[in-house]
């Protein structure tokens, strides 16, 4: 099984003929891409990434539905997750 991480979803997305060439070279082997880099690739597409340790917070609450409660700001740009500021 093949797990593919940001940079290559990214570069994937961005048409680059590496990923292409990757993907026909092993067409038969199972793959799939972690929550937390499918989160993170979107964020980078929306033009708002933020820095690691926050994505994944933002991830884990975002996929278990909870409301986050902080006061950085960068969170509210997060597509799907509820957001509380103190």
């Amino acid at each position: 099984m093949i797990a593919f991480d940001t940079t290559f979803l990214v570069d994937y997305l961005e048409g680059d003929p590496a990923t292409k060439a990757f993907l026909e070279d092993r067409n038969h082997e199972p793959f799939y891409a972690p929550s937390i880099a499918l989160f993170e690739t979107e964020l980078l597409a929306d033009g708002t990434p933020i820095n690691l340790r926050d994505v994944l917070i933002a991830g884990i609450c975002r996929h278990n539905g909870a409301c986050l409660v902080s006061r950085a700001s960068h969170f509210e740009h997060v597509g799907g997750l509820e957001t509380v500021a103190y």
